[in-house]
Order: structure tokens, then C-alpha cells, then sequence
């Protein structure tokens, strides 16, 4: 009878505090992403060489990724999309109105896709641990020496107004990407990277949709 009694006061309590803190769900919805840039009042966009920072790759960089770049850009903005293989020397160039103002001259309603990149790889060896249950095995769990490749990618990228040859948008990326395979090529994750760019990117300069969780609370 006493059990019985401590019982019913719990569910008591328990009811009583439940109706106090109410009852919610979690959700998750589609938010849109405000822009960063508004690019409507330009009909073309140029995407120019990017400056490489300390460049000890066996591939081409430029010709890969403007190549990517305009193709990605293509499919998403209904503009005149081109590439123009501007040479940069220094990292100076970004901020030097005259030297953008003569790429295009006359041009008011073109911006140019341009910035810098520092792109890197190691390998990195660490002692991975095999996990053993104790009663399981009676011997005691072995490590072994593993290696993983790293690539490392730094990327500025700037959009510049023509016609003042002006900054109007600057941002930056960092992208650290880790793979099993010790004889990874450096151009086959250094496109997974720029896929992880190109996707922040276009979510600043295009906008589009965020899933988010929220607290739905029922009273």
C-alpha cells in the first residue's frame, strides 16, 4: 500500500511538471540564406586567372578550375559567363583599380571572379588502435602505424567591378581533407575541395536554402 502511494505521488509530480515545462518536437526547415553580394546589376561575369601561392603542383590549376568554375556558374546564373587567362604577378593586383578598370574597359556591367590560392599536401602517420572487447580476446588489442594523406587548401576569392575596378566582395576558405589512400593524386582532391568552395560560395553570392533545427512547443 505504501509502494502504491509513493507511486501515485510520482505520477503526480511527473504530470503536474510536464504540464509546467510543456511538451516539444524537434523540426527542421528550409531557411533561406540571405546573399552577400548582389549581382544582378552585372550581365557578365569574367572569371580570370587566381594567383598560386608557393605552387609545387603537378597539374595546372588555372585551366582545371576555370574551366569548373564556368561551368558551374553557367548552370546557375542566367548571365555571360566567360573565362580570361589575366596574368597576375603578386597579390597586390586585387587591390589596384587601374590595372582591373584596363582589363575590360568600358565594360559597366561586368564583374570579374578572381582571388588566390594556397594549395599544400603531407603525409601524416599516427598508431591506430584496434578495438577488442576485454572478455572477448584474452591477448591485449595491437596498434599499427598508419599513414593518411592530407590536402590543404587555401583559397581567397575577390569579385571585382570593371568599371571601377574596385573590390566589392572579398571572402576566404579553408579546406583540410584527410584520405586512406597514401598515392591519392593531388588533383582528384584538390577538385573534392573545390566542390566544398563552390557550394559556400554560391549559398553567399546566389543565397538559396538551409536546413536548420527548431523547437516546436506545444503548450
Amino acid at each position: 500500500m505504501k509502494r502504491n502511494r509513493i507511486f501515485l505521488i510520482l505520477l503526480i509530480f511527473l504530470v503536474l511538471y510536464s504540464c509546467k515545462t510543456g511538451n516539444y518536437w524537434k523540426i527542421k526547415l528550409e531557411l533561406p540564406v540571405k546573399t552577400s553580394l548582389d549581382i544582378s546589376r552585372f550581365k557578365n561575369i569574367v572569371i580570370a586567372n587566381f594567383f598560386l601561392i608557393d605552387d609545387k603542383n603537378d597539374f595546372e590549376i588555372n585551366p582545371a578550375l576555370l574551366e569548373y568554375l564556368s561551368s558551374e556558374l553557367s548552370q546557375d546564373l542566367d548571365k555571360n559567363i566567360s573565362t580570361n587567362n589575366i596574368a597576375l604577378d603578386n597579390e597586390e593586383l586585387f587591390q589596384n583599380k587601374d590595372f582591373w578598370k584596363g582589363q575590360a574597359p568600358g565594360e559597366d556591367a561586368t564583374a570579374f571572379l578572381t582571388g588566390s590560392i594556397e594549395y599544400t599536401s603531407e603525409t601524416r602517420k599516427a598508431l591506430i588502435g584496434k578495438s577488442k572487447k576485454q572478455f572477448d580476446n584474452p591477448f591485449p588489442s595491437k596498434n599499427r602505424l598508419a599513414s593518411r594523406k592530407f590536402y590543404n587548401l587555401k583559397m581567397n576569392v575577390y569579385f571585382i567591378n570593371a568599371a571601377t575596378g574596385e573590390v566589392i566582395y572579398e571572402t576566404k576558405f579553408n579546406e583540410t581533407q584527410a584520405y586512406e589512400n597514401p598515392n591519392q593524386t593531388a588533383e582528384f582532391a584538390f577538385f573534392d575541395q573545390v566542390h566544398k568552395v563552390k557550394e559556400k560560395l554560391f549559398r553567399q553570392v546566389l543565397g538559396g536554402e538551409r536546413i536548420q533545427q527548431r523547437y516546436l512547443i506545444s503548450k
